[in-house]
C-alpha cells in the first residue's frame, strides 16, 4: 500500500518548470517553485545551469519570478 505524503513533506518539495537552453547552449535557465504554509502561496525563483562547468546556482530571492526571457 502506497503511504500518502504528509503536509510537512510535501512543504519541503522544490519544482522545476520552465527550463531553456541559451541560444548557444552553453546555459539553461529554470524557475524553482516551494509551497509556503503560512501564506497558502508559493515561492519561484530563477536558477541558472552552466553546462560547460556543470555548476547551478540562485539568480533571484524575491520569491516573485514566474516567467523570463532569455
Amino acid at each position: 500500500m502506497k503511504k500518502k505524503i504528509e503536509i510537512e513533506t510535501f512543504l519541503t518539495f522544490r519544482f522545476v518548470s520552465n527550463p531553456r537552453f541559451s541560444k548557444d547552449g552553453t546555459m539553461a535557465a529554470f524557475v524553482v517553485s516551494q509551497a509556503r504554509r503560512e501564506e497558502n502561496d508559493y515561492t519561484s525563483d530563477l536558477w541558472l545551469y552552466e553546462v560547460a562547468s556543470e555548476r547551478v546556482r540562485q539568480l533571484t530571492n524575491r520569491g516573485d519570478v514566474k516567467n523570463y526571457t532569455w
